[in-house]
């Protein structure tokens, strides 16, 4: 009897399975832990001496075929990283870009909320308010359909987890800090001119 471990592809389950010496084209072999190395070596030894026909065999230690059988899986993740980090860059890109065009729009409005007594950081709050609530719309909008897929994803593994409710709510605070972020700098120059040289300019 050994603990359960797989032979296919880690999307299938695994299934009962009784291994006996008509199996000659595969076999298993248990060793120590901390012993492996030392038990193939041995193991290589002897297979010659029992039919020449074995000095070929090549043995496979079972992390080797653990990671052949997710080697799909981890190109599909790297695949996944850099179109996420592509897509996280063109993101940044486009709410700075957005960030920009806001405060050169509302300069003057800036300015005349500072005429009128408004502190810098009462400004900033009112910036970050905004894009936090364009966040959290967008969030509400784009979360159940992103569970929706990842559900689907998954269905494809007989092993899967289940995702929690605290883990989206990291992706919406996450994604407020980097909005937040990113549009803090612009933010800062607008509220940080002179009002009175706004004013003139528009």
């Amino acid at each position: 009897m050994v603990k359960d471990f797989h032979t296919l592809s880690l999307r299938n389950r695994i299934y009962p399975a009784i291994y006996s010496e008509m199996m000659a084209d595969k076999w298993y072999i248990r060793v120590v832990p901390g012993q492996k190395q030392d038990a193939m070596r041995k193991i290589a030894a002897i297979f010659p001496t029992i039919d020449a026909r074995l000095a070929d065999i090549r043995l496979t230690p079972l992390d080797e075929l653990y990671n052949r059988l997710n080697s799909s899986e981890q190109a599909g993740l790297k695949l996944f990283s850099v179109l996420a980090t592509a897509s996280l860059l063109i993101s940044l890109f486009g709410i700075h870009t957005v960030a920009v065009t806001a405060t050169q729009h509302r300069r003057k409005e800036i300015a005349i909320r500072k005429v009128f007594g408004a502190r810098i950081s009462e400004i900033v709050r009112m910036f970050f308010r905004e894009y936090t609530m364009q966040v959290i719309i967008a969030g509400a909008i784009g979360l159940p359909l992103a569970t929706y897929a990842m559900h689907s994803w998954l269905q494809g593994y007989a092993y899967r987890t289940n995702i929690s409710w605290w883990l989206l709510t990291e992706v919406i605070a996450g994604t407020v800090v980097v909005v937040l972020l990113t549009v803090l700098g612009q933010v800062l120059k607008a509220a940080n001119s002179n009002p009175a040289e706004v004013v003139k300019s528009e």
